[in-house]
């Protein structure tokens, strides 16, 4: 992902819930998502304190 991508607490805070069912880690997909990694160490390298998307309930 590009760093001009997460400049703002408001790109990260979109992309952390379009990657909410994704599991961190270092592949492409989303048992393995390498975005989501960075996107919440962005996260807490700025020591944001917004809510962090986790995966929706399916029950």
């Amino acid at each position: 992902m590009p760093v001009e991508a997460l400049r703002t607490s408001t790109a990260v805070h979109t992309q952390l819930i379009r990657h909410r069912d994704c599991t961190p880690g270092n592949g492409d997909v989303r048992e393995n998502c390498s975005a989501r990694t960075q996107l919440l160490a962005e996260y807490h390298r700025h020591g944001w304190i917004f809510p962090i998307p986790e995966k929706l309930r399916t029950s």
